[in-house]
């Protein structure tokens, strides 16, 4: 990589792999045309740090050719011409996107928890921890619970563009999720079996859709891959939570789905806790109501006997 502000002169097959590319369509671009957009400014300081003979390490997102998010470990090193002129630089790039993924996990499961903690209204909780997860993990967060029926009641939908998040509302609405179909969250819901898509295409749109209507309006939610997890306390599910990727275009995989059944208990003993909480006030209340029951109905011949104890005594003072 070198001149004009990082034109690709050489590029390997494993570079070009990362960026999903082959590497002979690689050679003369810009560096730009691959970087994450959030990166440019950072790299033209350290591009700038190279022209004066500095090296670095620095972590570095790229953007894959499928549009998707790629976070690298990069080791630059200025080249100078033979007469000690920059010439260009040399970069080692490491993807580390698994370790990134993993550290933002945690961060965002700490932050989740601290979250369903504060509070036992659990409904409101899980819809901040579904705002929170559509900025940070997924384009869109989805949670249901089980109504007593037994049928799915979706209780946050979450999107970083508010409108679409209304979009998936009204869709929802007009087309409740059905447990009987082959997918989607109330399937997850009745069966307790979690579902990874890692690549949505229009074949599983089609799948999923119960009229053309349905199908177009599923298609302007622009989604990219799924994973819907079962909600769970005690063996018996409580409902289900789903991400969906759309305008990030990540694919999720394994690791994705072991990070929401991690959230999806989290979620669960919040449910649960709050639950427990409440059923220890209505057995407080029964108590309390039993008592005063009690009190009263042992008043009552108290009070009678104590009114004959007082006209015996009189009697006997009396005589």
């Amino acid at each position: 990589m070198g001149r004009c502000l990082g034109a690709y002169r050489y590029v390997n097959e494993r570079m070009a792999a990362i960026l999903g590319h082959q590497a002979k369509d690689l050679q003369g671009h810009s560096l730009f045309d691959y970087l994450d957009p959030n990166e440019q400014e950072q790299v033209r300081a350290l591009f700038e740090r190279r022209q004066l003979g500095v090296s670095d390490q620095f972590d570095m997102r790229f953007r894959r050719a499928d549009g998707a998010a790629i976070w690298t470990i990069v080791s630059a090193a200025p080249v100078s011409d033979a007469h000690g002129a920059f010439a260009g630089s040399l970069a080692m790039v490491t993807d580390i996107s698994s370790r990134k993924r993993a550290e933002e996990a945690d961060a965002f499961l700490v932050d989740a928890a601290g979250i369903l903690a504060s509070s036992l209204d659990y409904e409101k909780t899980l819809a901040e921890v579904a705002d929170l997860a559509a900025s940070r993990v997924g384009d869109w967060c989805q949670i249901g619970l089980k109504s007593e029926d037994g049928e799915l009641r979706i209780v946050a939908v979450s999107h970083r563009n508010p409108a679409r998040a209304e979009m998936a509302r009204r869709l929802a609405a007009d087309f409740p999720d059905d447990p009987e179909r082959p997918r989607g969250a109330a399937r997850v819901a009745s069966t307790g079996r979690p579902e990874l898509v890692s690549f949505i295409d229009d074949a599983w749109l089609a799948e999923m859709a119960r009229s053309p209507e349905h199908l177009e309006r599923i298609r302007r939610l622009d989604l990219r891959a799924y994973v819907c997890v079962p909600i769970s306390a005690r063996d018996v599910v409580l409902g289900s939570l789903a991400f969906a990727s759309a305008e990030s275009r990540r694919r999720y995989d394994e690791t994705d789905l072991l990070f929401a059944q991690r959230l999806a208990a989290l979620a669960a003993m919040a449910i649960e806790n709050a639950r427990l909480y409440r059923e220890a006030q209505e057995a407080i209340r029964m108590r309390d109501d039993f008592l005063s029951v009690a009190s009263h109905e042992l008043r009552t011949p108290l009070t009678s006997l104590a009114l004959e104890i007082e006209r015996l005594l009189s009697g006997i003072r009396a005589g």
